[in-house]
């Protein structure tokens, strides 16, 4: 099992979120939730990718749906010693597909790996996008602090 240095933990995954969020979406291309979905709010499904972790940088105890490894992982500005659990990811893959309707995930984490180069990239959570569009974010993260670009993210 990998460990990985608490000091990379800290740096580990600064968000490089793209313009409006570029890279791998939710399958709905219009990125336009369920009216009912949006109604429900803080009744948004509890499911593994997106759920609260705290065993940062280990394989996630619960199992993806739709057969992903999870992993635990951290974001600059999260609440300390909390992670949540989510796929590695390519860009313009389809890995970060399959969220919830009313919710958006990219492939906009990278890694910041090491001397031997950057590590993997991972799915990612926004809550505001460009022109002021807005998701969910998963029950156990909370939307983040506007972007200079007017774009948040969800953190744990």
């Amino acid at each position: 099992m990998h460990r990985w240095p608490s000091n990379l933990v800290a740096l580990l995954l600064a968000l490089l979120w793209i313009g409006v969020f570029g890279g791998c979406a939710s399958d709905d291309a219009a990125q336009t939730p369920d009216a009912a979905l949006v109604d429900a709010g803080p009744n948004l499904p509890d499911e593994p990718f997106g759920r609260a972790c705290t065993n940062i940088g280990q394989i996630c105890k619960d199992v993806d749906p739709a057969g992903y490894p999870l992993t635990c992982i951290a974001l600059q500005g999260g609440s300390s010693g909390k992670g949540f659990c989510t796929r590695q990811c390519q860009p313009n893959g389809p890995e970060c597909t399959g969220v919830p309707n009313g919710m958006w995930a990219t492939c906009a984490i990278q890694d910041p790996g090491n001397d031997a180069g950057p590590g993997p990239m991972y799915c990612g959570f926004a809550c505001v996008g460009g022109g002021g569009r807005t998701w969910y974010c998963p029950p156990s993260m909370a939307c983040g602090a506007k972007s200079d670009a007017g774009t948040a993210s969800c953190l744990p």
